[in-house]
């Protein structure tokens, strides 16, 4: 992939003796670290994506790893310092690219999918099973779930706008077109080509414990859940060791002790 060969090359000039900050600031597509040479400044390993702080935790202090592969795309790491869980590291990003060709490989590969499951030459749960990319519903079928609640229905709110978009007009069985959305990965979402099924359509209805008894009880166990988180959070700001950048000194926070945090 060029996007490998790139950064491979940009490694090489790092072990040959150019500043990895330098570099940094040239060609990292992380627009919040470039700017400070690739700084990521001290923070928990939990906070990063795993493959990412495992790397970074098995680096000695000023050594250049390989390419690290994450949701945002690849990297290259150098550590600065580490302390416990906490490291603090420089990196250089670059995202994948994607042509043409590739864009109607992937048109053409669902528009091949979508036809045979329309003949019923394969369902469209196996068709998901054997061909999709997408981890969190290859193995069951295809089948999308709100991340938040686990149910399997969505109000149209929750909807990423392409996906809206491609379902808006379609019935109960239908299947929309190839189109070009947007993975749950990453920090933007990584570009993905995909085709969605729709199962089952709900109007609009006040809720009600015969209709809707799952959906109200995700909502009352996620109220649960982001009270206890609550209560954990405020009892773990003064006694824990969290510093905030600087850049976010005029922001509202919604708890009391965060001034106190501010990296001096």
């Amino acid at each position: 992939m060029a996007v490998k060969e790139r950064l491979l090359g940009i490694r090489e000039r790092i072990i040959n003796g150019e500043k990895f900050s330098t570099l940094a600031r040239i060609y990292s597509q992380d627009p919040g670290s470039a700017r400070k040479g690739g700084e990521l400044g001290m923070a928990s390993k939990s906070i990063f994506w795993p493959a990412f702080s495992d790397a970074a935790m098995a680096l000695k202090p000023g050594v250049v790893s390989q390419i690290v592969e994450t949701p945002d795309g690849f990297h290259i790491i150098e550590v600065l310092e580490k302390k416990d869980d906490m490291f603090n590291a420089r990196h250089i990003l670059l995202k994948p690219e994607y042509t043409s060709e590739d864009r109607e490989k992937g048109f053409k590969t669902l528009d091949s999918l979508r036809t045979e499951i329309g003949y019923e030459a394969v369902s469209f749960e196996l068709a998901a099973r054997f061909y999709s990319e997408d981890p969190a519903t290859r193995t069951n079928g295809g089948q999308m779930a709100d991340p938040y609640s686990g149910s399997s229905y969505y109000e149209i709110d929750q909807l990423k706008p392409q996906d809206y978009n491609a379902i808006r007009d379609l019935k109960e069985g239908d299947i929309t077109e190839p189109f070009e959305s947007l993975d749950n990965e990453g920090r933007d979402g990584n570009l993905v080509y995909k085709i969605i099924k729709v199962d089952k359509i709900l109007p609009a209805h006040a809720a009600s414990f015969s209709n809707d008894y799952s959906l109200l009880l995700n909502y009352a166990k996620q109220e649960k859940s982001m009270e206890a988180i609550d209560n954990f959070i405020n009892s773990k700001i003064a006694s824990t060791y969290i510093i905030i950048d600087p850049l976010f000194k005029d922001c509202v926070f919604e708890r009391d002790g965060w001034e106190a945090k501010f990296r001096k």
